[in-house]
């Protein structure tokens, strides 16, 4: 399915756009893409606690809503990040090779 209207741009570190394109390229140059299932995981997460840490919480603190509202968000987001990651992690662990292919190019088209 096509997106329609904007996008939001996540900017993230070097050292995690490094390692994404590695292990983008090592699933796609692999005779099986299943043995890298872990790093796939492991990065699909990093990038998601990225775009979670700059699309709100930085926004929230250059707000400066105070403190306890702030640990209180802070305290939120870090549930909220646990739960994704044993999802994606679930996820990605039953997946085949042609999948993985796929989620693999898709977070390449991210990555423009």
């Amino acid at each position: 399915m096509a997106a329609h209207g904007g996008f939001i741009r996540v900017l993230h570190s070097e050292a995690l756009h490094e390692r994404t394109l590695s292990v983008l390229a090592s699933i796609e140059s692999a005779a099986d893409a299943t043995a890298h299932r872990d790093e796939l995981g492991a990065v699909v997460i990093e990038l998601t606690n990225s775009a979670l840490d700059y699309c709100f919480m930085q926004p929230l603190k250059r707000a400066k809503p105070g403190f306890v509202v702030e640990q209180t968000a802070s305290l939120g987001m870090n549930g909220v990040q646990q739960m994704i990651g044993r999802v994606v992690r679930q996820v990605i662990g039953h997946m085949n090779a042609e999948q993985l292919l796929s989620i693999s190019a898709s977070i390449r088209r991210f990555m423009v």
